[in-house]
């Protein structure tokens, strides 16, 4: 997601993100986590389908600031994980699932096998994503670059970062784990 200003966090959607499953999973997980009213929670379509959630409250911010993400002294537009995440495995494991449900992918690579990656655009992210997965002794590839053309028409480049989880006993360590809903919903279109 992305901070937009001080009251508004976007939420892109994307993939099989757009599964309604998935879709009300995020809206519980924001109203729970938030205590937001449904007012609160606003859907974006592109193209008829659902491209972004954004949620319209301050709460979130002091939220955020209670859990230790964001420091009132902070620029808004980054985070960091606290290190008391780091400190307890139930910590880790969550905030890992939290971050592979919003920027993971699971493929099938050319090997023909299972491989999982962790794609942002900021380095800093990845680099929490490998050090969590050293922290439950999860074996990672090396961090990676690449440029890909957003829009066509102007030749917009941008960078992304991002790391795969390939050996099988490390996909089905990860996968074990950490039982997300990605997973879940992929298992059936993968079989």
């Amino acid at each position: 997601g992305n901070i937009i200003e001080e009251s508004s966090l976007r939420i892109s959607v994307s993939g099989i993100c757009r599964d309604q499953l998935f879709l009300d999973y995020l809206n519980n997980f924001f109203h729970k986590i938030f205590s937001l009213d449904e007012e609160r929670i606003l859907p974006q379509y592109s193209s008829n389908k659902l491209s972004a959630i954004r949620i319209n409250s301050i709460v979130i911010f002091y939220a955020l600031e209670k859990l230790g993400v964001i420091s009132p002294n902070q620029n808004i537009k980054s985070f960091s994980i606290p290190q008391w995440i780091f400190n307890q495995n139930d910590y880790t494991v969550s905030c890992l699932k939290g971050m592979f449900e919003i920027g993971g992918n699971i493929v099938i690579n050319s090997r023909n096998s299972l491989e999982l990656r962790f794609i942002r655009p900021k380095e800093y992210i990845v680099k929490y994503f490998e050090k969590l997965c050293y922290l439950l002794n999860i074996k990672t590839s090396n961090i990676s670059s690449f440029q890909r053309e957003v829009n066509s028409t102007k030749k917009y480049l941008t960078l992304k970062y991002y790391l795969s989880i390939a050996r099988k006993s490390q996909v089905k360590k990860f996968l074990n784990l950490i039982p997300t809903l990605k997973w879940e919903l992929s298992r059936n279109r993968i079989q």
